[in-house]
């Protein structure tokens, strides 16, 4: 059905009596319940196909010595599959080890990924999904944890890289005061020393010209020439070109490294040139515009912000649904890291 049907369709309903309308939702409540319920099987089982793309494996010991031990269905009908594990004898299911296991609300996790790709705040997305703000929060970092805890891509071509800057935050912090031995700062007052200090907190951000990017929070202040070669070497590749400003940092890197070092000089670039810096220039005016919505973010949950950034950036051509779906299934196809006693 096209979408100038779908609109047709809707102007009827509203030019309906209130009575009409009561009437049509009545019939329709039963069909909606319906394929609502199929729309979370139709999730569950690409969340199976995503995690277990490789073979089975029992996200507690990591076993592959799995077999199927029949299925069950959910209090709402949803059918899904248990599987045991032949090494350590315990049972487990598709969402066993993801941030929907033992959640008594798993349909609303896919209106919470919908509301992420929005970008939405903590008390909004609270208020959509009809549950306390303390529980969108967990919520959110529950997804944010693993998201920033997968592999970054590596970057190959012509590379730029760059550096940008967030003011230290303790947002959230009880008893700032003893702690810290300084009262809280007030929203939106700005850092006691000006330009680059260790009130900073630096964000590396580097980006291909195939729209790749990874994000690194390296620490307060200007990062050091190690902790540069220790967050590029592992995305960038050795025949890559990296454009970067005049900054020593790179230099060394590169010396090091091996890979071609382009420095841009904003005011010699010549007209024309592919070696510049403007995608990642962009790319931190976009993080910054997006960031302005939270008002503050504090500096421990930084590096889930980034990634929650990297992802709503690279899947900003997709539709709201395909990207809150797509989001849903990567986080818990991630199968935990064995915990060693």
């Amino acid at each position: 059905m096209s979408y100038s049907r779908v609109k047709e369709i809707v102007n009827q309903v509203e030019q309906l009596t209130p009575t009409e309308q009561n009437t049509l939702y009545c019939e329709l409540t039963p069909w909606l319940s319906i394929m609502k319920r199929r729309l979370e099987q139709a999730t569950l089982e690409d969340l199976r196909e995503a995690r277990f793309s490789k073979g089975l494996q029992c996200p507690r010991c990591e076993s592959v010595q799995v077999k199927r031990n029949g299925c069950f269905k959910d209090k709402k009908g949803i059918i899904k599959q248990r599987y045991l594990c032949k090494e350590c004898g315990r049972t487990f299911n598709d969402l066993t080890g993801t941030p929907l296991a033992y959640s008594k609300k798993q349909s609303l996790w896919g209106k919470m990924a919908a509301c992420m790709v929005e970008g939405l705040s903590v008390r909004k997305a609270a208020a959509r999904l009809e549950v306390n703000k303390s529980t969108s929060f967990r919520w959110r970092h529950k997804l944010l944890d693993i998201r920033h805890s997968m592999p970054q891509p590596l970057l190959s071509g012509v590379i730029e890289a760059d550096e940008t800057y967030f003011q230290e935050s303790f947002k959230g912090m009880r008893l700032l005061q003893e702690r810290l031995g300084r009262p809280p700062r007030k929203r939106g007052e700005r850092a006691s020393k000006r330009g680059l200090s260790r009130e900073q907190v630096c964000v590396l951000t580097s980006r291909d010209r195939q729209a790749q990017s990874t994000f690194a929070v390296t620490g307060k202040g200007q990062p050091t020439a190690a902790r540069v070669k220790e967050v590029l070497q592992s995305v960038i590749q050795s025949t890559s070109v990296l454009c970067t400003d005049g900054a020593f940092q790179y230099r060394r890197f590169c010396r090091d490294t091996g890979v071609e070092h382009r420095p841009v000089d904003g005011k010699k670039r010549l007209k024309g040139s592919i070696y510049h810096i403007n995608n990642i220039n962009s790319c931190h005016s976009r993080l910054k515009t997006w960031m302005v919505r939270f008002k503050g973010v504090a500096t421990k949950y930084l590096p889930n912000y980034m990634a929650w950034h990297h992802y709503v950036d690279q899947a900003a051509k997709m539709s709201a649904v395909a990207a809150a779906k797509q989001m849903l299934v990567e986080t818990c196809s991630v199968l935990r890291e064995r915990k060693v006693a």
